[in-house]
């Protein structure tokens, strides 16, 4: 059974094993937190401890996958077995070795390519000690006899083991999930219940979820694709197929009771931080005791209006872009060939908040732009306070700033 230690609220793996497990057979990412042996001073990539979400802890613990323990009652008495005065002894004895095997590894050298000048050996004795160097054998001889006497190795120089795993046996204590603790303080918190309940619905349903603190909401949700297969409790038979390694999320989810009245900034805020980042937010409500309902908020806007006004425009007054996906990007001639080459119809480029409509003649983008009037009129979605138009004659590259067209917004 997996150990899941709790400190103070968080939930900790440190057996490796078990971090691999988790991802792999029950599609639990968490985050690790911890540095790298040979990497300490950098935060790109980040190992164990594996950092899990209160949800995910209660989940493995409620199917009996995993249990709660907590810090000692006493003393945490976790001082490792040997101090740190023996493990610099045993370095210093492996670094002095090292240290001979080196002198006499350059002593042979030195030897051998005198041996190939056709010089004695004999005849480096008798030479004035202030003409040794590199090329006589004498230097690396003399600090061989006195290596045992002279060589220092620091207690700065020591490395420090950090052990992942506990040095030697101590008795853990168990903890219940169901009852609050100094160091499990969530099932007192009712927030907690409901985030449970809606992540153990989704996860039900084989969406991967992670922590979306930093879009400003609870749960990251990301894809899945049904498939037969061996799977945790709680959830049916599915293929984890929407790994964050490997996707983006879908949506943001956000927790709320079910009978609160949202205030409107707080919607707006939510669509437009999601909107920004791609993904699509997630009203999340618990009805009728577990029953879980969601519902989906895209903040859309001009794309809505684009798709409604162009669904029946004739595809003469758009502009079809060729593109190839096989690498060579900015190589022209490879978009010339005849082969491997796509065309995309575009009525419009959307740039974050604004929108470009794009046309081959001025009468098809009159045509255009009178579409995406109309429809806007008929939605009454958005109010246009300024519209600049710039022409792009089909025979140049560059736009013409100076040209004047006769279009007419909403004529």
């Amino acid at each position: 059974m997996l150990l899941i230690h709790v400190a103070e609220g968080r939930a900790l793996v440190w057996d490796a094993e078990g971090a691999r497990l988790l991802r792999e057979l029950h599609g639990i990412c968490g985050s690790p937190i911890g540095s790298l042996t040979r990497q300490p001073r950098q935060n790109h990539r980040l190992g164990l401890p594996l950092s899990l979400l209160p949800e995910e802890a209660r989940l493995l613990a409620e199917g009996g996958l995993a249990q709660l323990v907590g810090p000692p009652a006493g003393p945490d008495m976790l001082a490792t077995e040997t101090p740190l005065e023996d493990t610099h002894a045993r370095q210093r004895c492996l670094a002095l070795e090292r240290r001979r095997q080196q002198l006499q590894a350059l002593v042979v050298h030195i030897r051998t390519e005198q041996r190939k000048k056709g010089q004695a050996d004999e005849e480096t004795d008798g030479q004035d000690p202030k003409a040794e160097g590199v090329d006589s054998p004498l230097a690396p001889l003399k600090e061989l006899e006195g290596l045992d006497r002279d060589f220092s190795f620091p207690l700065a120089s020591c490395l420090v083991h950090l052990p992942t795993a506990c040095p030697r046996s101590r008795t853990l204590r168990c903890l219940d999930w169901r009852h609050p603790s100094p160091h499990w303080p969530h099932p007192s918190d009712p927030t907690y219940h409901l985030r449970y309940a809606i992540y153990r619905d989704l996860r039900r349903r084989g969406y991967y979820l992670t922590a979306a603190g930093k879009f400003g909401g609870d749960f990251l949700v990301y894809p899945a694709v049904h498939n037969p297969g061996t799977t945790l409790p709680h959830r049916p038979s599915l293929f984890w197929a929407g790994d964050p390694m490997r996707f983006h999320a879908h949506y943001v989810a956000l927790c709320l009771p079910y009978n609160r009245q949202i205030p409107l900034p707080e919607l707006v805020t939510a669509g437009r931080l999601c909107s920004s980042v791609k993904k699509t937010v997630l009203l999340c409500s618990v009805v009728e005791g577990e029953r879980v309902v969601c519902t989906s908020m895209s903040w859309s806007g001009i794309r809505m209006m684009l798709n409604q006004a162009m669904k029946d425009q004739n595809n003469e007054d758009a502009v079809y872009i060729r593109y190839r996906t096989d690498g060579s990007l900015f190589n022209l001639r490879r978009l010339q060939a005849h082969t491997k080459t796509q065309e995309q119809l575009v009525h419009e480029l959307l740039f974050a908040d604004d929108a470009a409509l794009v046309a081959h003649s001025e009468p098809a983008l009159q045509r255009l732009t009178s579409c995406f009037a109309e429809t806007a009129r008929t939605e009454q979605k958005m109010a246009f306070f300024y519209t600049e138009l710039l022409s792009y004659p089909h025979s140049c590259s560059a736009p013409n700033h100076g040209s004047s067209t006769g279009i007419t917004y909403g004529s």
